[in-house]
């Protein structure tokens, strides 16, 4: 009889122990995709934004990556500063610094810090008449963003956007040192 319980209590340690891990994986698995998929939409729905309000189109194409509701409410399409300009080229950088989802959960966030160092565009002929505009596009709001992400049924959206602070227009990243400034030896007599 012994010898059948600690058969039976073996088995049941190693199904247990089988079930935990495998159930470790799963949750890794779903998680790492949530991940991905969230990555994937920040750095597309974001350049898609910049490029929709820099360039006048449509957004129609956002709602692949934004929710209907944050698209009507959103400042920068509905108030678009740039209708004004034909915008040549533009530079526009995303660095994704955290991002937090769980595999269980329908919402996740993530820090975004956007930036956009050149903006090269001209006024639009109609336009030039009026006083108010200015020759070259307004700067671009760079800035730390927070963003709230939801799952739907077809997938994740991009729910809202919260403003964190705003942060240089050029960056250098942190393992960047910038070169010495060179100095200049006073003159020395000639001899």
């Amino acid at each position: 009889m012994d010898k059948v319980l600690r058969l039976l209590w073996f088995w049941v340690k190693l199904l247990s122990a089988v079930t935990a891990a495998l159930s470790v994986i799963g949750w890794s698995f779903f998680g790492a995709m949530d991940a991905a998929n969230l990555y994937v939409l920040t750095s597309e729905g974001l350049k898609l934004r910049a490029e929709m309000a820099l360039k006048r189109a449509t957004t129609a194409d956002l709602s692949t990556c934004f929710t209907e509701n944050f698209l009507n409410n959103d400042d920068l399409l509905s108030r678009n500063a740039y209708t004004a300009y034909n915008i040549n080229s533009y530079d526009y950088r995303i660095n994704l610094t955290s991002m937090s989802c769980w595999p269980w959960k329908n919402t996740a966030t993530a820090r975004v810090t956007q930036r956009m160092s050149i903006i090269e565009g001209t006024l639009r002929a109609e336009f030039e008449e009026q006083p108010s505009f200015s020759t070259s596009p307004p700067e671009w709001e760079n800035a730390v963003y927070i963003l709230h992400f939801v799952r739907l049924d077809i997938g994740w959206r991009i729910d809202k956007i919260e403003f964190v602070e705003a942060v240089a227009p050029r960056w250098t990243p942190e393992w960047v040192t910038p070169p010495p400034t060179p100095t200049l030896a006073p003159p020395t007599a000639a001899p």
